[in-house]
């Protein structure tokens, strides 16, 4: 079978171009966020940008919570309903249920901001609050739409949209670092670059011009709400185990060795991370509506052809990542981190490499479980990665400090990654007997 007709729908010519907007846009995005690492980290100090990254953290995962079965839902159905003719009233369903969600977590968000400064005696920071009363919201907004523009494999709007975000993020977060060095400032200056973004791009996306927050029948609303539940709903606790997973480490390190250490780590972290996302969103962006595509569909040859190409490609480029990266971490580290966010930069970057190499692999498998329509399995092996993470973390900050935070996530990628291949064979078995 040839690679073209796995995507079936304008194989040929619109899958090289698509490849090529793809690779181009998070390319433009990763280079952008690497040159502003340099500009933020010589304009924040460490316990700002520290700090900062706790707070959005904190917010990130309270927004997961909630949202992840419905956006996750979104992702797996939409080829169906956009068959049946029902996309627009899909994604407005989908935005509406979101919206809802967003103005929950910052409402509590904000309660919860405002009843620790009294329990302290601290002064309120209105600023901040305003920032996290919008944060979820705009949020939303941006990642529904972008999870429609992906399943429609639209992906010259997705290289413009994040393009045209990581610049306008930058802009906005550098020229209010220059007004005050504050967490409020960076917090606002993020949350002003992506709704710019957003307001930029919808205009060259038809679909969002035709959205209205819909209403539905007692049927509809059963059907999706059966949708969710059933499929979605394991992604709550799978948000929360993947937070203790993948983040979990810092709040430990800043526990033990304060924001400063945070914000060290976090910017070493950023130069890998961002990097090795580059190589995981480009192959998903390829492959994942392709696989859902083919599974709803019915064709599981090609479903299993696509798997093992995504397996291949994610393999071979992190083989090809961590061979450069020997050499090229402490010129990476010189060249794009202010002075006082170097020390251990280079031990980070390499053993963050080699974590988000396990955890890319482990997101291929993922992918093809909620393929199969069935998302509790990936609950048991997230859960096993997040407590591998706070329990060697318990081990390794108190002897290795920064250093030691990065060798504990690295390894608790690799336990996550060695369950959810056990569980992924497990699943397979199961579906040929």
């Amino acid at each position: 079978m040839q690679i073209a007709q796995l995507f079936r729908r304008g194989a040929d010519s619109r899958i090289v171009s698509g490849l090529l907007w793809i690779t181009g846009g998070q390319a433009l995005v990763a280079l952008t966020g690497l040159a502003g690492l340099r500009i933020l980290t010589e304009l924040a100090p460490p316990s700002v940008f520290g700090e900062a990254n706790l707070l959005m953290s904190l917010l990130t995962l309270g927004m997961q919570i909630i949202m992840a079965p419905i956006t996750n839902t979104q992702l797996r159905y939409h080829s169906r309903y956009d068959l049946e003719g029902r996309s627009d009233w899909f994604t407005a369903q989908i935005l509406t249920r979101s919206l809802i969600a967003g103005i929950a977590v910052s409402a509590v968000a904000v309660l919860a901001i405002v009843l620790w400064k009294y329990i302290n005696s601290l002064p309120q920071r209105y600023l901040l609050l305003m920032a996290v009363s919008v944060w979820a919201p705009i949020y939303v907004i941006r990642n529904v739409l972008l999870n429609r523009a992906s399943s429609e494999r639209k992906q010259s709007l997705q290289a413009i949209w994040l393009c045209t975000e990581a610049i306008m993020m930058l802009i906005f977060t550098a020229l209010l670092l220059l007004h005050t060095k504050s967490v409020e400032y960076y917090l606002v200056g993020q949350i002003l670059g992506v709704a710019v973004s957003i307001m930029a791009v919808a205009s060259m996306y038809p679909a969002v011009r035709r959205l209205r927050l819909a209403g539905a029948s007692k049927s509809e609303r059963l059907q999706m709400s059966s949708e969710i539940m059933s499929y979605g709903l394991p992604f709550a606790p799978i948000a929360v185990m993947a937070w203790f997973s993948s983040l979990s480490d810092r709040y430990m390190l800043g526990t033990i060795a304060g924001t400063a250490a945070v914000g060290q780590y976090a910017a070493a972290f950023a130069i890998s991370s961002r990097l090795s996302l580059l190589v995981g969103a480009i192959f998903a962006a390829v492959f994942r509506p392709a696989l859902f595509e083919a599974e709803n569909m019915g064709d599981g040859t090609r479903a299993n052809r696509l798997f093992q190409y995504w397996m291949a490609a994610v393999a071979f480029s992190f083989l090809a990542i961590g061979i450069v990266a020997i050499f090229a971490a402490r010129p990476l580290s010189e060249s794009l981190l202010a002075a006082e966010y170097r020390p251990h930069a280079v031990s980070v970057i390499l053993w963050t490499i080699l974590g988000y190499a396990a955890y890319s692999v482990t997101q291929v498998m993922e992918n093809r479980i909620f393929s199969f329509g069935t998302s509790k399995k990936i609950v048991f092996p997230t859960f096993l990665g997040g407590l591998a993470n706070v329990v060697f973390c318990l081990y390794a900050i108190p002897i290795e400090g920064i250093e030691g935070a990065a060798k504990a996530s690295a390894a608790s990628f690799f336990v996550q990654l060695l369950s959810t291949y056990l569980i992924l064979r497990d699943v397979k078995l199961k579906r040929r007997s």
